[in-house]
């Protein structure tokens, strides 16, 4: 697990849009996942710890999905809470904790056994992020799906965005 906290810091650069006419999937064999996403946003791979990553063409909203091994009985909500405590002060979750835990039907459709959700509004170099953060377990295998959209493309990007992080699967 510490080898990823790290990485999802890396999840703060403001991406690079464009609204997607059309969705292609993304297969990670390697990894064990799919995931959907924009045909038109730019892809990224296998770099600085990140699995996938899309961006948009005008930095105002990315996705990135990262995989790390750990113990089977790591629980999300507890991985969730190191995330938020090694990304920065900044990071406060605006989800009450008794809704942070992913629902049955919503972790049936990815596939996964266990799943945590955090919500943030970060300042980021003068500009407001917003970001939300999934940590989902399927067995030995944390999957952190991180969708970050800055404030000034929220109603242009923040739709599609949280609809790229909603298609992640595990395989």
């Amino acid at each position: 697990m510490k080898k990823i906290i790290p990485f999802v810091m890396v999840s703060m650069w403001i991406a690079l849009p464009a609204f997607a006419q059309s969705m292609k999937r993304h297969v990670d064999r390697k990894a064990k996942f799919s995931i959907q996403h924009p045909s038109n946003w730019k892809k990224t791979l296998n770099k600085g710890g990140i699995n996938f990553a899309v961006a948009t063409s005008d930095n105002l909203a990315n996705v990135q999905v990262l995989a790390a091994p750990v113990e089977s009985d790591t629980g999300t909500l507890y991985f969730l809470g190191e995330v938020e405590k090694a990304a920065s002060d900044q990071h406060k979750n605006q989800i009450p904790e008794e809704n942070r835990v992913v629902k049955t039907e919503d972790l049936s459709s990815m596939n996964v056994d266990e799943g945590a959700v955090g919500a943030y509004t970060l300042n980021y170099e003068g500009a407001v992020v917003k970001q939300v953060i999934m940590a989902l377990r399927k067995n030995a295998t944390m999957y952190t799906i991180i969708v970050t959209f800055a404030e000034v493309g929220e109603e242009q990007y923040k739709e599609i965005a949280l609809q790229i992080g909603d298609s992640f699967k595990a395989q």
